[in-house]
């Protein structure tokens, strides 16, 4: 299992370029927060006022949650991820929207 931080990194980021939406991170805090002894004060934030209180409030939260990470793995777990939602989508509906969310993730 990848550190909490880096975990976190990877939701905030695809938060940021519209690859996640408030509730699916709900709903992954919400099982995170199951899966350990001790859950960060930012996650149960987000937890309880993450979907009411929007993308900003969430994005904020995950910058708050204490731990290590490497810098550049966030980001290559991002792209891996959209690739893999191009290469699946065999009618390209979604291509201009997955290439606009990799280029923004590259620009960051």
């Amino acid at each position: 299992m990848k550190p909490i931080k880096e975990q976190t990194e990877v939701r905030r980021l695809g938060l940021y370029i519209g690859l996640f939406k408030p509730k699916d991170i709900v709903a992954w805090v919400d099982k995170l927060i199951e899966e350990v002894d001790i859950p960060d004060n930012a996650l149960v934030d987000i937890s309880l006022f993450g979907e009411s209180n929007g993308i900003n409030f969430i994005i904020s939260k995950f910058e708050e949650v204490k731990g290590v990470y490497s810098k550049h793995e966030p980001t290559k777990v991002i792209v891996q991820m959209l690739y893999k939602s191009l290469v699946e989508d065999s009618s390209n509906n979604n291509a201009e929207k997955i290439s606009r969310m990799m280029f923004n993730q590259l620009k960051m």
